[in-house]
């Protein structure tokens, strides 16, 4: 049996379709003890309910588990407290480390990111040579902290993939790239920001999972991304997957810094979530690129093009208008 934790989540559930698309076996969904997961409905699945924060939880989700995909973190985009992120995505990592020594697990994949490596200078490349950040944001250095300590559990067989910036459809829990690709579609219209990122299509980075879980090498880590976009080209590409001609604004660097400070505040007085945050536009402003090449040479990882995976993430937002409504929790959820 296959666990996969953190599987309500919008690669989470991506990945768990995949495996029963592959019929890899029996699977087990891991999602919060909280959570009534929209994204697994229909699926058959075994869902388990447990928190990575509390052991004892999860010694039943991992009882007759053979191998483990840990996606279950706290993605923040700055507006969670740092000790909040790292008792989740360290200590919850740690956690999940002992219970599959408990539960004699065959092999760990664990789903980092490439957050967790220092960035490079300028217009750099990121590849699994670079050194992992000992600096920067609680979510940055929480998932560098966490990949050291699985990739230090030499008694386990474990696997490590990053993914790069996740898009497309299957989005159930409204992620913010996937909530502004919805907005865009639904008005037309669209303000922007300065910057891009290096971004993948969550369909393929599910499959580039499953091939590590297959094929990793033991103790070795892979890339998982595509292509670097701005985000005024991906919002002029979703306006017009969605047949609409709206116009496509870009706001100068200072006013959009000033609208994320803005949001962040606005948000923490409303204790809601913010959609943008001083921190994603510092994210935006990297010009580095991912190397998949290593994902793509040793476990058969393929992309398709960002222009196919617009297209079917507009629609598949103009066809689920709803996905992740209502008012957002200021308590960030474990997603993958």
């Amino acid at each position: 049996m296959i666990l996969v934790t953190g599987a309500a989540g919008h690669l989470g559930n991506v990945l768990v379709r995949e495996l029963l698309t592959k019929g890899v076996g029996p699977v087990r969904a891991m999602v919060h003890r909280r959570a009534d997961p929209p994204s697994l409905q229909g699926l058959r699945v075994d869902i388990v309910r447990a928190d990575i924060t509390r052991p004892e939880t999860l010694v039943a989700a991992f009882q007759g588990v053979d191998r483990v995909v840990h996606l279950a973190s706290l993605v923040s985009i700055g507006d969670a407290s740092a000790e909040q992120v790292r008792r989740i995505n360290v200590e919850g990592t740690a956690n999940v480390l002992d219970a599959c020594r408990t539960a004699g697990v065959s092999r760990l994949l664990y789903a980092g990111s490439v957050h967790a490596f220092a960035p490079p200078a300028g217009a750099g490349v990121i590849d699994e040579s670079t050194p992992l950040a000992t600096t920067g944001s609680p979510y940055e250095v929480t998932k560098a902290e966490a990949t050291r300590r699985v990739l230090a559990a030499t008694d386990l067989d474990v696997v490590v993939a990053c993914p790069g910036g996740v898009i497309g459809p299957f989005d159930f829990l409204r992620s913010e790239v996937g909530g502004q690709i919805r907005q865009w579609a639904r008005t037309g219209v669209a303000v922007t920001v300065p910057g891009g990122y290096d971004f993948a299509d969550v369909r393929d980075i599910g499959s580039g999972l499953a091939k590590a879980l297959d094929l990793g090498r033991r103790g070795e880590v892979y890339l998982l991304s595509n292509a670097h976009i701005e985000v005024t080209d991906l919002a002029r590409q979703v306006i017009r997957a969605a047949g609409k001609r709206g116009p496509v604004l870009r706001m100068p660097l200072p006013a959009a810094y000033a609208a994320a400070r803005l949001s962040l505040a606005t948000a923490r007085f409303r204790r809601g979530k913010p959609t943008f945050t001083p921190y994603a536009l510092d994210t935006l402003q990297a010009r580095y690129a991912v190397d998949s090449g290593k994902a793509r040479r040793e476990l058969g990882y393929r992309t398709r093009p960002l222009e196919e995976t617009i297209i079917d993430t507009t629609q598949w937002w103009l066809e689920h208008p709803n996905a992740g409504g209502g008012k957002r929790s200021a308590t960030p959820k474990e997603i993958g």
